[in-house]
């Protein structure tokens, strides 16, 4: 299979792993965290799977953030960057968070629905509490930049002691997501910092670290739970050389590569399409796990890879459902530059 050309420049190992990543959380979205969501299997190997994937999923997430942010980093302009990543990441959170609320509120067939709405996104929506945990962090970022403390890795190193000490700190907040960013800051930081200090593990340590990862899992898996905000020194572990092992190991894979690239609208949007299907399926007699699974995961990728293609032919739409910048162009521009 040849690759696209808009892949053929980039680091496909980075667009393989969010593809990877995606594939992860649109699973755990289809299986559910216990008996309250998604298909509420309880017990089993699809559970069990599911819930030690708590290890590696948001951490691949956050650390592929924190590698991306590096090839751009912040250098001046601090409100202009503020504001950039305020339209990136809150208007969709905002628009798509509060659509997504109301939609589960009506429909019949859904699993939750919102408690309080005085404190819609004070208290985060569902899984939009990553995208306020990220927004928290850039605000952090921007404030040690400007402060110098990644110019050397000595300073480097001290921040990273102090995001681990957070990490492992026993404070806790659901409001505006603050327990995730600093659940997520320590993966940000390795992500940051394998690209800007140019750590290149080789693919042989690669492979030894995801077979520790593993071992570790199957050993820890009769007795275990780990939900989102949980911060203990063996998520911290695991999370980081899981990370590590999966971007030393240099896969490199154009359709998992294709995925990655829209992982920013998969990300907000999958959750639509998996439980739009988990509930026509259901509704037309179809039970088996098999097809629930199949269909489920295909929708919640493939969905929101059509809906952002589609979304990117409206100037408004765009801003509003995916946050990129706010292009006014008459019918010919915005034709030239879809092209």
């Amino acid at each position: 299979m040849n690759a696209p050309k808009s892949l053929i420049n980039k680091d496909l190992r980075i667009d393989t792993l969010r593809g990877l990543a995606c594939i992860f959380l649109v699973f755990y979205h289809i299986i559910g965290d216990g008996s309250e969501s998604g298909l509420k299997i309880q017990g089993g190997l699809l559970r069990d799977f599911n819930d030690l994937l708590a290890y590696v999923r948001m951490p691949l997430f956050t650390f592929l953030s924190g590698y991306v942010y590096a090839l751009r980093p912040f250098k001046s302009g601090s409100i202009t960057f503020i504001k950039g990543k305020a339209r990136r990441l809150l208007l969709p959170m905002l628009v798509a968070g509060t659509l997504f609320a109301i939609i589960q509120s009506i429909t019949p067939g859904s699993n939750s629905g919102v408690n309080n709405w005085l404190t819609l996104h004070i208290i985060p929506v569902a899984h939009f509490w990553f995208v306020e945990a990220l927004f928290i962090i850039f605000l952090a970022i921007v404030v040690l930049e400007k402060c110098n403390l990644f110019a050397t890795r000595n300073t480097a190193i001290v921040v990273a002691l102090l995001a681990i000490a957070l990490f492992l700190s026993p404070i806790n907040s659901r409001y505006f997501a603050l327990s995730g960013a600093l659940y997520l800051l320590p993966f940000f930081l390795a992500g940051m910092y394998v690209k800007r200090f140019n750590i290149s593990p080789q693919p042989m340590l690669g492979l030894a670290l995801l077979a520790m990862v593993s071992i570790t899992l199957v050993t820890i898996s009769p007795n275990f739970h780990v939900s989102k905000y949980d911060r203990d020194a063996l998520v911290l572990i695991v999370g980081v050389a899981a990370c590590l092992g999966f971007l030393s190991f240099g896969w490199k894979s154009v359709p998992l590569a294709f995925i990655g690239k829209f992982s920013y609208s998969i990300y907000i949007y999958h959750v639509f399409f998996t439980a739009g299907c988990r509930i026509v399926l259901l509704k037309l007699g179809i039970e088996s796990l098999t097809p629930l699974i199949l269909i489920s995961l295909l929708g919640g990728l493939f969905g929101p890879i059509i809906t952002e293609l589609l979304i990117n032919k409206n100037s408004y739409g765009k801003t509003l459902l995916l946050g990129k910048r706010f292009v006014r162009s008459n019918r010919h521009l915005s034709r030239a530059f879809d092209k």
